[in-house]
């Protein structure tokens, strides 16, 4: 069953800054926010405004762990099997950008942090792995879905990072850790996401074992400063 947990969660990675994070991110207009700060139930709020809200699974998440930002609020730790489904939000293949915050584990992980276009052959996702999001290994990736993998060459290494993909408006990949572009290219474009929604914590072999926190959606790609700015705010 789904449960509510009091453990903490540091480690390497942080930015500087005293609770400011969700006043950044708010700032820059998301279509879609979730702090993932519930303790209990099904409901996983939208805290742009938008009415975007998503469901929590019955199982194999657990709320109310430590949030990896300064200002006391709570994340999810995901066990690697379930994930938080999403309603339909980002739907180009140009002019976006997810961001989250997540701790990686002190052990290799494999998966999805955000999928957009669930369980689907398009769409786009940021994550973790070793080359793909389904062997496990330290480097952020992202992922054109049904097009490419999309590596950045950088390690998650134990604690909490900042990730970002934005994807520009020729469609080109811009992979953000820790506030500073690590991976960017000019190859070919995503394929635009069906109306299937999008999920938190990953899919089929692709599932998440750390915590996930602040997942925020937009559908504008955010600039350089504005990356920076936020992971200086957490």
């Amino acid at each position: 069953m789904l449960r509510a947990a009091a453990g903490g969660n540091s480690g390497g990675g942080g930015g500087g800054g005293g609770g400011g994070y969700s006043a950044a991110v708010l700032a820059d207009a998301p279509l879609a926010y979730y702090r993932l700060n519930e303790t209990s139930g099904t409901v996983c709020a939208d805290s742009s405004g938008h009415g975007k809200t998503g469901t929590y699974p019955t199982s194999g998440v657990t709320l109310g762990v430590a949030g990896l930002t300064n200002d006391g609020d709570k994340a999810c730790q995901f066990a690697g099997s379930s994930d938080i489904v999403l309603p339909v939000t980002l739907q180009g293949a140009a002019n976006v950008t997810l961001e989250c915050l997540f701790n990686m584990p002190a052990v290799n992980d494999k998966g999805v942090f955000i999928k957009i276009s669930r369980n689907t052959a398009n769409g786009y996702a940021l994550g973790v792995g070793s080359g793909n999001m389904d062997t496990a290994g330290t480097t952020l990736l992202g992922l054109y879905e049904g097009v490419r993998w999309l590596n950045s060459g950088h390690t998650l290494t134990p604690g909490k990072h900042h990730c970002a993909l934005v994807i520009d408006a020729s469609g080109f990949p811009h992979i953000y850790l820790d506030g500073a572009q690590v991976y960017t290219d000019t190859g070919g474009g995503a394929l635009a996401p069906s109306t299937n929604g999008g999920g938190i914590g990953g899919y089929g072999a692709r599932w998440i074992t750390g915590v996930i926190d602040e997942v925020a959606l937009y559908s504008a790609a955010l600039s350089a400063t504005q990356i920076a700015n936020h992971y200086a705010a957490i």
